[in-house]
């Protein structure tokens, strides 16, 4: 463990102050403000989270860096973990305060596993191919993960599967062949969704596709958004339950760029629709809120954020305070609370105006 850090809270009141938001707009709902948390690992990016409960996330980045935030981010713990030195850690999956697992994005392609609160760590696997990339890890509630990762030589779409909480893993055969062009996003962990019934992969580059696996059997959907160019596509996918979800993504280039940023699904990822309004350019993460209402959701990207509070059909900013540059977000399925992590190893905290 590198260092523990408690944010100060007189900072943290004074930009909660600056991001209160005003009433919301649907019955049910309850108004958000961002709260800064600091930056304890220094000058990194993060772009892995993994948010467990109200009290409890794991964060991830450049270099090894593993972050554990409990006590609602009160207390920060900062890792550099030694098997994954001077590699990207952009993808993590906390089960609870001891366990969890991370995945590197680069070279080597390599999953790393804690089971002593982020102190000790332990390879759990290697791809054993120079030109392998992983983009990101998600765990269903049984334990089930799966990892995605660029397509390799044989030009499959490339994921691997534990049955174990991550402590083994194995590469799944027939998978979907890759469009020419066709891969993941490593922007913020959530390019794989795992709902309670199924597996969704959003793609990018020449497509913006989510292929989806339902049992064995694989399909690939196409969506709205924009796709053609190398930094376009679904950069992230999301479910509330079975049947709802939201991908975001765009143009992370043209970061301005509206049209083609976010679409919804209310048949489980069968088909989907644009949003009638979108977010305010290029996002690269969206997670649903269920403390904050019941068809909320946030979406965050490296130049604003915004609210969805009818299941990601028509989009709002958030206030002003609150449009720092984040990479990744996510909530707590016990409570009205979120975390967000990006740029210069910034974390965040977003919670109601009332608490």
């Amino acid at each position: 463990m590198l260092s523990s850090f408690r944010p100060s809270f007189a900072a943290a009141l004074f930009v909660a102050t600056l991001g209160c938001g005003g009433a919301p707009e649907a019955a049910g709902t309850r108004a958000s403000r961002l709260v800064e948390l600091g930056a304890p690992a220094g000058d990194v990016s993060l772009r892995g989270l993994s948010v467990v409960s109200a009290d409890l996330f794991w964060a991830s980045g450049q270099d090894g860096t593993v972050l554990r935030g409990t006590q609602g981010g009160q207390r920060i713990d900062v890792f550099h973990v030694a098997e994954a030195e001077g590699a990207d850690l952009r993808s993590i999956h906390g089960f609870d305060a001891e366990v969890a697992v991370a995945a590197t994005a680069g070279i080597p392609a390599r999953i790393v596993r804690t089971e002593d609160g982020g102190d000790t760590w332990r390879i759990v696997h290697d791809v054993d191919d120079p030109d392998a990339f992983l983009d990101s890890i998600a765990f269903g509630a049984d334990g089930t993960g799966y990892v995605f990762g660029d397509p390799l030589d044989d030009g499959a779409h490339f994921v691997l599967r534990s049955d174990d909480r991550g402590m083994t893993w194995r590469r799944l055969e027939d998978t979907p062949r890759a469009i020419p062009g066709e891969a993941g996003f490593a922007a913020s962990n959530s390019c794989i969704a795992v709902t309670p019934t199924a597996v969704r992969v959003g793609t990018g580059g020449a497509a913006a596709r989510v292929l989806c696996l339902d049992g064995d059997a694989w399909t690939a959907v196409e969506t709205p958004l924009l796709a053609g160019e190398g930094s376009q596509g679904v950069f992230a996918v999301a479910f509330a339950d079975g049947e709802r979800g939201v991908v975001v993504g765009g143009d992370y280039v043209d970061h301005e760029r509206r049209d083609g940023t976010a679409a919804w699904t209310s048949d489980g990822g069968r088909t989907f629709t644009a949003a009638a309004v979108a977010p305010g350019g290029f996002r690269s993460d969206v997670a649903f809120a269920p403390g904050f209402g019941p068809q909320t959701w946030f979406a965050v990207g490296s130049h604003g954020a915004d609210r969805s509070d009818d299941d990601g059909k028509t989009w709002r900013p958030l206030p002003e305070g609150a449009r720092a540059a984040h990479h990744a977000v996510g909530f707590a399925a016990d409570a009205p609370i979120g975390f967000a992590v990006g740029s210069a190893g910034r974390i965040a905290r977003i919670e109601t105006i009332d608490r």
